[in-house]
């Protein structure tokens, strides 16, 4: 849990205050990352989509990417990044890599980033599930079907809103 603003891909402010009230996905990564990562932004998009078809709480799901490299990703290149993928996704950064808000979200999630900044094409990209409380709920794994991964954002959901998470 932990509060945080970055900015987002039209140069204004993103925070969880904004998300506040829904159930989102949230994916750590970079824009010069793979196409196999590129499909997998878009695999976990259509999964966001079918879970927000079961209703409840899952009507509202956000996605949001945030990019761990704000340096390479400054607002229109992060903007024309998630047009490529679906423009639905929210997106945000840091102002730097040193940013005190980037850096506090990337500890929150506990994201292992490269020594190198320069490394940017071995930055992992990783996704959650985070409550409307923004407290996190589960671990995305986006490397299964479309359909596995609605399953486990409903599944998730569902645990958290009868207390077994």
């Amino acid at each position: 849990k932990g509060d945080w603003t970055l900015v987002n891909s039209n140069a204004m402010t993103l925070s969880s205050n904004d998300l506040q009230g829904s159930y989102y996905v949230i994916t750590f990564g970079t824009s010069a990352c793979s196409e196999e990562q590129k499909d997998s932004l878009r695999k976990l998009s259509k999964a966001v989509k079918a879970a927000r078809m079961k209703g409840g709480p899952l009507r509202d799901l956000k996605q949001v990417f945030v990019s761990l490299t704000p340096e390479k990703d400054p607002p229109g290149v992060l903007s024309e990044f998630i047009g490529s993928i679906d423009e639905s996704i929210r997106s945000g950064s840091g102002r730097s890599s040193r940013d005190f808000e980037l850096k506090k979200l990337i500890r929150t999630f506990k994201i292992e980033m490269p020594p190198d900044e320069n490394q940017s094409a071995e930055i992992p990209q990783v996704s959650f599930l985070v409550s409307p409380k923004n407290q996190f709920v589960k671990f995305l794994g986006v490397t299964l079907p479309v359909q596995k991964i609605a399953d486990s954002l409903v599944a998730g959901v569902q645990d958290r809103e009868d207390g077994r998470i």
